[in-house]
Parts: C-alpha cells; sequence; structure tokens
C-alpha cells in the first residue's frame, strides 16, 4: 500500500497528470449536463404528448356523448404509444435517437414507422449515441487510464527502481 501511495504521489507530481485529471472531470460534467438536458426535453415531451392524448380523449367522450360517430373517422385520428422515461435516463440518454420513446399508431397502421423515416444526421454519430455520462465512461474513461498507466511499469523499468520494488515482496500488480 505504501508503494502505491509513493507512485500515486509521484504521478501527480507531473502537470500531466492534472491535465488528464481536469479533462476526465470536465467531460464527466458535461456528459451529466447534456444527458440531464435531453432527459428534460424527453419528459417535457412525454408529458406533452400525454396531455394531448387526454385531451383528445375529452373531445371523443364529448362528441360521442352528443352523437354517434362513424367509427372509422375515430379510428383514422392518430393515438400515441409511448414509453415513460426511465428513473436512470438522464445517465445513458444513449441511442434515443434511433430508438424512439413514442410512436404516432391507428387501428389500421402505424402513421409514420421508424424504418421511414428519413435522418438528416451522420449514421455514424447516431449508433455512437450522444455524450452523455454513459459514453465518457465506457469511451473515454479507459483512454484516460490508458494514458495514465502507460508509463508506470516502463518508467520503473527502465529507471532501474523496479528491481527493487519486487525485491521487497511486492507482486508486480
Amino acid at each position: 500500500m505504501r508503494a502505491f501511495l509513493l507512485e500515486l504521489k509521484l504521478a501527480f507530481a507531473d502537470r500531466g497528470a492534472w491535465l488528464l485529471v481536469v479533462a476526465l472531470a470536465a467531460a464527466l460534467a458535461l456528459g451529466v449536463r447534456n444527458g440531464a438536458a435531453a432527459d428534460g426535453a424527453a419528459r417535457a415531451d412525454a408529458k406533452r404528448m400525454a396531455s394531448a392524448e387526454d385531451d383528445w380523449q375529452r373531445q371523443l367522450k364529448s362528441a360521442l356523448l352528443r352523437s354517434p360517430l362513424e367509427p372509422r373517422q375515430v379510428a383514422q385520428r392518430p393515438s400515441i404509444a409511448a414509453l415513460p422515461p426511465a428513473p436512470f435516463a438522464a445517465l445513458a440518454i444513449g441511442q434515443s435517437d434511433l430508438l424512439p420513446a413514442h410512436e404516432q399508431v391507428s387501428v389500421f397502421r402505424i402513421e409514420q414507422p421508424a424504418e421511414a423515416r428519413t435522418e438528416l444526421e451522420n449514421p455514424g454519430r447516431l449508433l455512437a449515441g450522444r455524450f452523455d455520462l454513459a459514453f465518457v465512461l465506457v469511451w473515454l474513461l479507459p483512454l484516460v487510464l490508458l494514458a495514465a498507466a502507460s508509463d508506470l511499469c516502463a518508467g520503473d523499468r527502465e529507471a532501474g527502481t523496479l528491481r527493487m520494488v519486487l525485491a521487497q515482496g511486492t507482486s508486480p500488480r
């Protein structure tokens, strides 16, 4: 444990390590902020769609009480099938552009299926997902760890201190 703390102290004596930690912290903060903003927009859309659907149901009930309607007229009006936002959606917005949370459906057909929609965005960016906390943890954190740990064993071997550390009974791990 003492050797680990010494290595940590030596690593943070370098300006590059601090720059790496600050860049990772900024990426984490930006990922959380982007996820929270996208989650807020998704929740607002879900609330707006639910209130529009409730208004339609009230109008339909009042119209049915006044006079009977043709069933085809009612059935052709699309309804919205929506998934409620997940509890931790702000942490991983991810592929919500490819997998929408709502669809307009009617009795006869899906109004605008996902396969028929045209996207004006780069498909690679859509597949990779948005820049959120999950993106930072899955893609950037391993790169930061590789950059931080790249010189640990090689630097000690070149300086000749690795043999001395191993002679004290510690494992190479």
